[in-house]
């Protein structure tokens, strides 16, 4: 319920990232940023019911734990994907 709190920080890539939360609990819910401001990062331990969804790429495959549950079927990025029609150093 309510309007979710905002915490923004300068990315690596000096684009500037806005991650929203719930005020009372902390849930992280989303996150943004600048670059690609027509997309918003869901974060799946907000939804009641993650499986009734499909991950579609990893992100931060670079700092991901051993224990991270890997598909085969995902894109995958060491850091960011790249953002539409630009094109980035793969990793």
């Amino acid at each position: 319920k309510g309007t979710p709190k905002e915490f923004a920080t300068l990315a690596e890539s000096q684009n500037m990232v806005t991650r929203s939360f719930c005020g009372n609990c902390g849930t992280h819910l989303f996150a943004s940023n600048d670059e690609n401001a027509e997309t918003v990062g869901v974060k799946v331990g907000s939804l009641d019911d993650p499986s009734a969804f499909r991950p579609r790429l990893h992100i931060w495959m670079k700092e991901a734990q051993p224990w991270h549950k890997r598909s085969w079927f995902t894109l995958r990025f060491g850091k960011n994907a790249p953002v539409r029609g630009t094109r980035t150093d793969s990793e």
